[in-house]
């Protein structure tokens, strides 16, 4: 669709204002680098969430035509919000999620400012995706990451029950005969519940159907991911049952299981999704 001059210039300020104000930022886009590229990290993916706002956005600019674009300078007070609220926490420990969130309110303003009301309104879903570019306070993942490695741990002991092994857990610690697993952060499943309730989110956007559909679908996402963790940890379990620890928790086979885990999830998501998307065309056809 065709986009007149004016709005292609006022797109080029609302991009060139949120580099130029990202500069203060400067220590928060470290934190986040620190923390996508640290060993273990559930968020190895923050760095393509930016690219996938920036699609969605142009996607959204270009369906936007040349419609026109009014200043709304309200935008001024949500600026002001969002660096006085990035002021009160800089300096402060475990301040970085508040920081990161600062900077999102910071480019809603610079979107009513630049581009108005309107606008915004229809690219608020990618300037709001960022949030999933900033991980949460470290205590709150490590608390929500030590109760599902407790949670898969009874599940899989209370399964195996079923088949008269002998079996038993404490906490995260799995005992089996003659050897013992632990279900460590990486087997949590939190990665995963983590990385597909991301990728779940931004595939939401482009199904044609309802708002409370498309949130249907996102948290879908979180039992699915829970599941396939199950199921894989249930492999793991019978592998060391079997072959021993040592082959349970390295090598091809237990790579193996993490394969399985991420391609059953890919799989039933796509399935919901290509599902939502035929059930509501078909719809509207009738």
């Amino acid at each position: 669709m065709y986009i007149n001059n004016i709005a292609k210039f006022k797109y080029l300020c609302f991009a060139i204002s949120i580099g130029a104000f990202a500069v203060p930022f400067y220590p928060v886009f470290l934190w986040l680098y620190k923390t996508y590229t640290e060993q273990g990290s559930f968020y190895s993916h923050g760095f393509v969430i930016p690219l996938i706002a920036i699609f969605l956005i142009h996607r959204k600019l270009i369906n936007e035509g040349s419609n026109p674009l009014s200043s709304y300078w309200s935008g001024t007070a949500v600026l002001f919000l969002g660096f006085s609220l990035y002021g009160v926490v800089d300096g402060f420990r475990n301040a970085g999620f508040i920081a990161g969130v600062s900077f999102i309110i910071v480019v809603f303003g610079l979107s009513l400012l630049i581009l108005g009301h309107k606008i915004t309104k229809s690219i608020a879903f990618p300037i709001t995706f960022l949030i999933f570019m900033v991980p949460p306070p470290q205590l709150f993942l490590l608390a929500v990451t030590y109760k599902l490695k407790v949670l898969i741990a009874g599940l899989a002991t209370d399964f195996m029950s079923v088949f008269n092994i002998n079996i038993r857990n404490i906490g995260n610690m799995i005992y089996l005969p003659g050897c013992t697993l632990t279900v460590d952060n990486q087997c949590s499943g939190m990665n995963s519940l983590i990385s597909l309730f991301t990728l779940s989110v931004a595939a939401a956007a482009f199904i044609k159907t309802s708002m409370f559909k498309r949130l249907m679908f996102s948290m879908s996402s979180l039992p699915v991911a829970i599941a396939a963790n199950i199921t894989r940890i249930l492999i793991l379990v019978t592998i060391a049952y079997i072959f021993g620890a040592e082959a349970a928790t390295k090598g091809i086979l237990h790579y193996g299981a993490g394969i399985i885990l991420w391609t059953s999830c890919i799989i039933a998501m796509s399935y919901l999704w290509k599902h939502m998307n035929y059930k509501d065309s078909d719809r509207k056809k009738t």
